[in-house]
């Protein structure tokens, strides 16, 4: 029987045991439908693995438009570097970021860099599950040293953990071959494939970031640069780690930080805008979606708000910026439920803040102190599916 090509599926034994076939009697063991394994040579093997990958871009391709479980995954060549920095009290948020991410980038090659300079032996199995038992990722923990953020101000009031100062420092904390990478903090959801914005070009700035949400306050003027240059928010960033190793970025922070510690009213984020204010490309809203966006009355600038407007129904990072998160019971953010959704899928299920009756009381009255403008209550909001 003449041999088709197109209708071989790779045998068992080509899969386990490829390489001791080719050494021994360099021909390959291959399935025809319907029949027994037949021998082939290197060269038509060669014709067996392309046609073999075209049968599994098609299904893959298939399995997605019908919205069928996709029975394997085909890795990109580009891998996503995913950062985030944290403590052991911040262990849980972490992990339900990382899974919402990679629950909604399975088709994705993705490393993720955890920056700590003390994670139990229980943290870091508890990550490691996830990223590496359940979604076959790379993962990395970083053991920063701590004395590097002895100069780093931090309010002693503050619900903000001073090992945020890290990503200040992530150029010289990642390996030299890293040369870009996605920052994100821990406080947020990812709803959505974050591709694009890997794939957005950052080349000539330091880093890539959205607006921030209390742009007008007044951080330019306190910050001393100038008002077009806006000001962005830290949560999210698309770096440049070549750009900021051929500048220098890391050293200009540090001297920003030691001359202007009386100044710095939100910690690195502060610093960050100081320094990269004019090397910085605004990305677009849906990579950083933040709580004040999602409020009836916005401190965004009126010129970014049609953006705004555009983009919000196309979110794909959403980030609870505000001091009430959603594993406190006082969070009413419309995207709440869709946290527990990502909570739920971790070692964590089912757990829940104690209840705040004060807070649910004051509930009952969102809808009249919202129409007497007494308080800045959230927009509608057409979330997705849970």
């Amino acid at each position: 029987m003449p041999f088709q090509t197109k209708a071989v599926l790779l045998h068992p034994k080509l899969i386990s045991d490829p390489l001791a076939q080719l050494v021994e009697h360099n021909t390959f063991n291959v399935g025809v439908l319907g029949s027994s394994p037949k021998r082939i040579t290197c060269k038509d093997f060669l014709e067996v693995l392309v046609c073999f990958f075209v049968q599994a871009k098609v299904l893959l391709y298939i399995c997605s438009c019908r919205g069928f479980p996709v029975p394997f995954t085909l890795k990109n060549r580009t891998t996503m570097n995913i950062v985030c920095n944290i403590d052991n009290n911040y262990v849980r948020h972490c992990a339900v970021m990382l899974t919402s991410l990679l629950e909604n980038n399975k088709t994705e090659d993705i490393h993720i860099f955890i920056i700590a300079d003390d994670l139990t032996e229980g943290s870091q199995e508890a990550l490691a599950d996830i990223v590496e038992g359940t979604y076959r990722q790379q993962l990395s923990f970083i053991n920063a040293d701590h004395t590097i953020l002895d100069n780093c101000p931090i309010k002693q009031d503050s619900y903000i953990s001073l090992s945020t100062y890290y990503r200040c420092f992530i150029a010289s904390l990642l390996p030299q071959k890293v040369e870009k990478v996605i920052y994100l903090d821990c406080d947020l959801i990812v709803i959505g494939c974050l591709k694009e914005l890997w794939n957005t070009p950052i080349n000539e700035y330091a880093l890539g970031a959205v607006e921030d949400m209390w742009s007008t306050r007044g951080h330019c003027h306190r910050l001393a640069y100038p008002e077009e240059d806006s000001y962005f928010n830290a949560g999210v960033l698309l770096v440049n780690l070549k750009y900021w190793r051929k500048h220098h970025i890391e050293e200009e922070i540090s001297q920003y930080i030691s001359e202007h510690a009386n100044i710095l009213k939100y910690n690195d984020q502060d610093a960050l805008n100081g320094v990269l204010h004019h090397r910085k490309q605004f990305i677009n809203f849906r990579w950083n979606m933040q709580n004040g966006f999602y409020k009836k009355k916005r401190s965004l600038r009126p010129s970014s708000e049609p953006a705004l407007d555009k983009e919000m129904p196309h979110a794909v990072i959403i980030h609870f910026t505000s001091s009430r998160k959603p594993w406190h019971d006082a969070c009413v953010h419309p995207y709440k439920k869709l946290y527990i959704k990502y909570l739920d899928m971790t070692i964590w299920k089912g757990e829940r803040p104690p209840i705040d009756w004060r807070s649910r009381i004051s509930r009952l009255f969102y809808p009249i102190s919202g129409w007497m403008g007494w308080k800045n209550n959230y927009r509608k909001v057409q979330l997705p599916r849970i």
